[in-house]
């Protein structure tokens, strides 16, 4: 299946020009200035890796402290 997305289909966009919270590791646009699930307002664009949460009753929720849908940051630097 030559040029299949299944993130681009759930509306998930590129990570290039993305930021990660530091404190909750939730990645957003590099326009953002608060962090809309933990409201910290600390950033970095060191990060690597991400994981993509696409339903909030995810097995993950058990494993990582994740509190919504979105894409969280592996690792920050």
């Amino acid at each position: 299946m030559s040029g299949y997305n299944p993130l681009q289909r759930r509306g998930v966009k590129a990570v290039k020009g993305r930021k990660a919270c530091r404190k909750c590791k939730y990645i957003v646009d590099s326009k953002v200035n608060e962090c809309p699930v933990c409201g910290s307002k600390d950033f970095t664009t060191r990060w690597s890796g991400f994981i993509i949460v696409l339903d909030e009753a995810t097995r993950l929720k058990d494993m990582l402290p994740l509190e919504k849908e979105g894409m969280y940051a592996v690792k920050i630097m």
